[in-house]
């Protein structure tokens, strides 16, 4: 009888420890799902009189992967999709007895937006078609919102080769101090945010935390090549976006149905760069060999289901041979027996 009790207790000790730990698993997943890595599209369906129209069929297809995401309008003419992948997406909307109407062009980022959709009487066989413009008034959501593409990523000035250069140029962010990263390369992510205290902010990644614990810098990048955009919010932003008076949040890019890959380099050389302004006429140009090496691959694993990208980047190395210019010779015996009088 004693054997069956302690067994029985046993056993209630180890549901007990599994129950805690998939509580803890749960609120863990939770916590990371928070941050918003997907897009939302939601809007409005009206004939032209502004009567709402109920159960109308909404078509997104995310142009590059094909992938699509259907659903209807409800009793109110209402309709919200809010699992994109962010990209560029073509929405078509048709209900009997109007004409499809099809929006093309529509970039979707990490963000909700809304278009709205204006059904005209006829055919549903008929199309309308109508080109995305861009929204120049946020309507949506009152979030400080700061958004970079991987155009500007790869095209804007970045002398240290990292996405964490670009905080510093948001307005109400300033340079903080120099801090010591994680890796050691983190130092610009230092930051001060409309006035709080420095690394109060949580900085993720496809939507999971990469800040660290204590010190509150960005813990962890990946090659700027592998960037899809980067988002900063510097006030009124949701919950969904986790603690901390800011939110810096990378999306890496996604493979698309075609292949594709390049192969880059960064380099600098004394061959490319002027002589000082300083140096007499003469002095040769000090020796600098740096280089930094890198590619990029992405595309389907399934066409239409399944993608995959990759990025990788080397250390950078560099072979320097400092020459010596007049301004950093060594002073002669005259000079130093003058200063020490």
């Amino acid at each position: 009888m004693t054997k069956g009790i302690s067994r029985l207790r046993g056993l209630s000790s180890r549901r007990t420890l599994l129950l805690a730990g998939a509580i803890l698993f749960l609120r863990t997943v939770s916590g990371v799902a928070q941050n918003r890595t997907l897009g939302e599209i939601s809007g409005t369906v009206t004939d032209p009189a502004g009567a709402r129209i109920p159960n109308a069929q909404i078509l997104l297809t995310n142009t590059l992967t094909s992938v699509n995401a259907e659903t209807r309008t409800n009793s109110d003419g209402v309709y919200d999709v809010n699992t994109l992948v962010p990209g560029t997406y073509t929405i078509s909307v048709s209900k009997e007895n109007f004409k499809t109407f099809v929006s093309k062009n529509i970039l979707l980022r990490a963000e909700a937006i809304g278009v709205n959709a204006v059904l005209e009487v006829g055919s549903v066989n008929q199309q309308v078609t109508v080109a995305a413009a861009a929204t120049l008034l946020e309507t949506q959501s009152p979030e400080q919102r700061t958004d970079v593409s991987s155009e500007l990523v790869l095209e804007l000035p970045n002398v240290g080769l990292s996405e964490l250069s670009y905080e510093a140029l948001l307005p109400g962010v300033a340079p903080a101090g120099i801090g010591g990263g994680a890796n050691g390369l983190n130092d610009n992510s230092w930051v001060a945010v409309n006035g709080t205290q420095a690394n109060t902010q949580n900085w993720t990644m496809d939507g999971g935390t990469r800040t660290v614990p204590t010190q509150g810098l960005a813990g962890a990048t990946v090659p700027n090549e592998a960037i899809a955009q980067i988002n900063y919010l510097t006030g009124n932003f949701g919950a969904e976006y986790g603690n901390g008076f800011a939110s810096f949040n990378v999306t890496t890019k996604n493979g698309s149905n075609q292949f594709h890959g390049s192969l880059f380099e960064y380099v600098q050389n004394n061959i490319f760069q002027a002589r000082n302004y300083f140096s007499p006429a003469g002095v040769a140009v000090a020796p600098r060999h740096w280089n930094l090496y890198g590619a990029t691959i992405g595309g389907p694993i399934k066409k239409n289901k399944a993608f995959f990208f990759s990025a990788t980047r080397t250390t950078p190395r560099a072979r320097k041979r400092q020459a010596i210019s007049a301004s950093q010779r060594r002073p002669c015996a005259m000079e130093i027996s003058a200063v020490s009088r």
